[in-house]
C-alpha cells in the first residue's frame, strides 16, 4: 500500500511536479535511437540522505530500491522496458521468461518457461537460473522471519498454499510447483489477473542455492533476515561492487560486499554473466554507477551544474530551479518529466451522515475550487513542499486504465475547474438533508464537521479555502491540520467516525488497477476507510446509526480476474461508477516526478513502473569518464 509521501521518505523528498498523464511542459529532444547510443563511462549520482536500506529485494517498499532491482541488479519473470507509459513502459514483457505465461481457461493455472543458460554473476558464475529460484524467492517473501514488505499482494493473489506456509502449517507452498529445472507453474485458488506483474516485482527474482548447503530453503540469502543486500547474488546487466569477493561455499558467513555501503554509497560496476543477447528490455549504456548518499540538495545541485554528478537522486529539485531550467531555451533539454501516477483526494465516510447522502457527496465534488487548491499546492504550502499540478478528474492513473477516460471526462467539471456554487446548490437540493431544498444542508448533522488534513499539499491555505467553497451549500467544515503521525491513527479507525478527510494521497505499485481498487474501495475497512463495502455487521461493531453502505466488491472481483485490455477497461468503468454513482472521493491534483540531468546525460527516460529514473536507459556523452 503505498502514499507519495511516507513517513521514512518525508526528509528526502522536497519537491514532487504533478502534471499531465504523459509529462507535460518542456520535453527534451528525441532520444537518439538505440543504435547510435554510446556506451561506456560512469554514471555518477548523488542522494542527500540515506533511505536507510537494507537493499533486501523481499523487505524494501520504495521505488528507489525497485528500480535499482529493475534496471540493474535483479531480473525477473516478467518485467518492464524502463520508458515512459507512451513508450510501452507499463507493459509487461518477458524476461528472464521465454514468452508471457501460459493461463488456463479457468485463470487459476499459471505456466512459466524460463530462458536455458542464464547463469548468476559473481561468484556463482557457474550456476544456471532455475524454476526452483523463483519458488526459493517467494518462500522468503511469505517467511514471517524476514519481515517482508508486500507479501500481502502474493496472498490476495491467492497463490495456493502461500497463507499456509506463512503462518508455519506447512512446509512449502502447494501453488508452486517446479515442473523440470526450466517450467514454473503457479496454481491460484481463484483467477487473478494481475498476477504478471506480481511476477515483476522485485520479491520474486531468483535467489540461487548456497553452495554450502543445496538443501537451505532460502538458499543464499539464509541467515540474513535482517538484510540480504550486502550479500545479493546479481542477475541484471551490474552487480555491487566486490560481489565476485563473496564466499558462500565457505564455513559462516560470508563479508558483505563493499559496493554497498549504508550512509555513504553504492557502487555498482558490470555483471560479466549478463548477456545482451538474452536481454532485450535493458540499455545499461554505462560501464559503472555510482550513488554518492550524502549531502544538501543545493550541494548536489551545484556538483550537477559543474557536471561532477549527473544526476539528483532520489528527489527532485526544488520548484524554482525547475522552472527556471524550463524557461531558458538553453537549459529546458536537461529537464525530463514523467507522470508519478498518483492522485491527491479527499475522503468522505458514506456511513457518517452527511456523507451518508449521495447528493451531498456530488455536491462536495461541485463546490471545491481544484484549481485554486492545486495552485496553493505549488506554493509549497503543505509540509513546506511544492506541488505543481493538474486537475485530477477521477480515481485511478491513466496508465491502469489504459486511457480509457482521458480527454473530456469529468463528471463534476466546473468552469476553469474553480468550483461552481450554483451548480453544488442544485445537487445539494436533492438531498434529505436539505429539507426545504433551496440548496443549503440545514440541519444539525451539517455544522461543526472536524475534517483532519493531513499537511501535506494544501496547507492552511488550501484547508481554509475548501471550509469557504463548502459553506454556501450548508457544510460548515473546521479542518484540523494535522502531522503523519498523528493524521493516521485518527482516520484509519473507523470507530473514530470521521466523516471527511483532507490532502489523502495514493499512487500505484504497479501498473495494474488492483493495487487501487482493492486496496482502497474492497471490503469494509480499506486503505482509506471511506467504508465503501462496509458490511452490516462491521458497521454495527463500528457504532455507525447506518446498517447499508455502497458496495463494490463484486465489480472489483470481477476486474481483478481479468488481464490485458479487458482488466484496464474495467477498471475504467468501475472508476466511472465509483465517481458518479458511489462518490467515496473528491480527487483533486494528479502528480509528475521531475529530474534536472548534466549536460553529460545524452539520454534519459523515466521507468513508468516505479517513476525513477531509468539508470539502464541513460547514456553519457562520448569520452565521459
Amino acid at each position: 500500500m503505498r502514499r507519495l509521501i511516507k513517513p521514512m521518505m518525508a526528509a528526502l523528498v522536497v519537491t514532487v511536479l504533478i502534471g499531465a498523464c504523459t509529462g507535460g511542459g518542456v520535453r527534451p529532444p528525441q532520444n537518439p535511437s538505440p543504435t547510435a547510443v554510446p556506451r561506456g563511462g560512469t554514471l555518477r549520482l548523488g542522494l542527500p540522505s540515506d533511505p536507510a536500506w537494507a537493499l533486501d529485494p523481499q523487505q524494501e517498499y520504495e521505488p528507489l530500491a525497485w528500480e535499482l532491482y529493475r534496471c540493474c541488479l535483479l531480473r525477473t519473470l516478467l518485467s518492464y522496458n524502463g520508458r515512459s507509459t507512451d513508450e510501452g513502459g507499463t507493459q509487461l514483457r518477458p524476461d528472464l521468461a521465454t514468452s508471457m505465461p501460459e493461463i488456463s481457461a479457468d485463470g487459476r493455472t499459471w505456466i512459466f518457461h524460463i530462458k536455458p543458460g542464464i547463469h548468476y554473476g559473481p561468484p556463482l558464475e557457474n550456476t544456471e537460473v532455475t524454476a526452483q529460484d523463483f519458488i526459493r524467492a517467494l518462500n522468503r517473501e511469505a517467511d514471517a522471519r524476514v519481515g517482508a514488505t508486500y507479501s500481502f499482494y502474493y496472498s490476495l493473489a491467492g497463490i495456493k498454499g502461500f497463507d499456509d506456509f506463512a503462518k508455519g502449517r506447512k512446509s512449502s507452498i502447494s501453488g508452486l510447483q517446479a515442473r523440470g529445472p526450466l517450467t514454473l507453474v503457479v496454481t491460484l485458488t481463484h483467477p487473478f489477473g494481475d498476477l504478471g506483474y506480481l511476477f515483476a516485482m522485485p520479491a520474486t527474482a531468483p535467489i540461487p542455492p548456497d553452495p554450502a548447503d543445496p538443501a537451505a530453503q532460502l538458499g543464499v540469502a539464509t541467515g540474513h533476515d535482517g538484510g540480504y543486500g550486502r550479500y545479493l547474488v546479481a542477475t541484471g546487466p551490474y552487480m555491487l561492487a566486490g560481489s565476485a569477493a563473496l564466499q558462500f561455499a565457505e564455513p559462516g558467513q560470508p563479508r558483505p560486499v563493499n559496493g554497498y555501503v549504508p550512509g555513504r554509497s553504492i557502487t555498482l560496476v558490470r555483471n560479466p554473466s549478463w548477456d545482451r543477447r538474452t536481454d532485450d528490455l535493458r540499455g545499461a549504456y554505462v560501464d559503472r554507477i555510482e550513488i554518492a548518499i550524502g549531502g544538501s540538495i543545493a550541494q548536489i545541485d551545484r556538483s550537477v551544474d559543474r557536471g561532477r554528478i549527473d544526476m539528483l537522486y532520489g528527489t527532485s529539485d526544488p520548484l524554482a530551479r525547475i522552472r527556471q531550467f524550463e524557461e531558458d531555451p538553453r537549459l529546458a533539454h536537461r529537464v525530463f518529466r514523467a507522470a508519478q501516477d498518483g492522485v491527491f483526494f479527499m475522503v468522505m465516510n458514506v456511513a457518517v451522515p452527511p456523507f451518508n447522502d449521495v447528493h451531498v457527496r456530488r455536491a462536495v465534488n461541485l463546490a471545491i475550487d481544484k484549481a485554486d487548491l492545486v495552485r496553493l499546492a505549488a506554493r509549497g504550502q503543505g509540509m513546506q513542499r511544492s506541488w505543481l499540478g493538474t486537475i485530477a478528474t477521477h480515481i485511478a492513473p491513466d496508465s491502469l486504465e489504459n486511457d480509457v477516460l482521458v480527454g473530456n471526462h469529468d463528471p463534476y467539471a466546473t468552469p476553469g475547474g474553480r468550483g461552481s456554487r450554483s451548480a453544488a446548490a442544485q445537487e445539494m437540493a436533492k438531498s434529505r438533508y436539505d429539507t426545504n431544498h433551496d440548496g443549503v444542508c440545514d440541519i444539525p448533522v451539517c455544522k461543526d464537521i472536524v475534517a483532519p488534513v493531513w499537511d501535506v499539499a494544501v496547507g492552511p491555505a488550501g484547508a481554509a479555502l475548501i471550509e469557504e467553497n463548502l459553506r454556501p451549500i450548508g457544510l460548515d467544515i473546521r479542518t484540523k491540520l494535522l502531522d503523519f503521525d498523528h493524521f493516521f491513527p485518527v482516520v484509519d479507525d473507523p470507530k473514530n467516525r470521521v466523516p471527511f478527510r483532507i490532502d489523502d494521497n495514493w499512487a500505484k505499485d504497479f501498473p495494474g488497477g488492483f493495487t487501487f481498487f482493492h486496496l482502497l474501495f474492497h471490503g469494509g475497512k480499506n486503505a482509506t476507510s471511506s467504508l465503501v463495502g462496509a458490511t452490516p455487521e462491521q458497521l454495527e461493531r463500528w457504532g455507525y446509526s447506518v446498517d447499508k453502505v455502497p458496495n463494490v466488491d463484486d465489480r472489483v472481483d470481477q476486474c481483478a480476474g481479468l488481464t490485458g485490455d479487458s482488466a484496464a477497461t474495467c477498471w475504467a468503468a468501475l472508476d466511472n461508477y465509483l465517481m458518479q454513482v458511489v462518490v467515496p472521493w473528491v480527487p483533486f491534483m494528479s502528480v509528475d516526478a521531475a529530474v534536472i540531468a548534466s549536460d553529460r546525460v545524452t539520454r534519459m527516460s523515466f521507468d513508468q513502473f516505479c517513476v525513477e529514473p531509468a539508470l539502464d536507459q541513460i547514456a553519457l556523452a562520448p569520452g565521459a569518464s
